[in-house]
């Protein structure tokens, strides 16, 4: 049974699903989650975000499969839903806050290791040796 379900090709599945067999998506996740996971892993650093960046893909490729036109190939179709995906997931990141941390909290009293006034003063200071 399993050689018959390797047979079918992603567009079979596809139209399968199509058609109100929503079980068979299951099918089209088990074989493309793996390499969406390794495509994601170039847009997004932590792993977490990538599975639930790709979990979002199936969700989108399952919401908008009726749009799928079956006498195209399917895995162009899905990595590009992946592709649109990781880059919003990146936008959406530039757009929040760089640090989460609130630097004046962590170093309230940063110093500069000199200050105008100390300038001043050794200026002086050498003004009033030389005389």
């Amino acid at each position: 049974m399993k050689d018959k379900i390797d047979a079918q090709t992603d567009e079979m599945i596809a139209t399968r699903v199509q058609q109100g067999d929503t079980e068979s998506f299951g099918m089209l996740v088990e074989r493309y989650e793996a390499k969406l996971m390794r495509y994601a892993r170039k847009f997004l650093r932590d792993p977490d975000d990538a599975k639930d960046i790709v979990q979002e893909v199936f969700i989108k490729a399952y919401e908008n499969i009726q749009s799928f036109d079956a006498t195209r190939r399917f895995s162009p179709w899905v990595y590009r839903i992946a592709h649109n995906e990781f880059v919003n997931a990146i936008k959406k990141r530039a757009r929040g806050p760089v640090l989460g941390i609130d630097l004046d909290v962590v170093f309230p009293h940063l110093a500069a290791a000199e200050t105008a006034d100390d300038t001043a003063l050794e200026r002086d200071t050498k003004a009033i040796l030389e005389q």
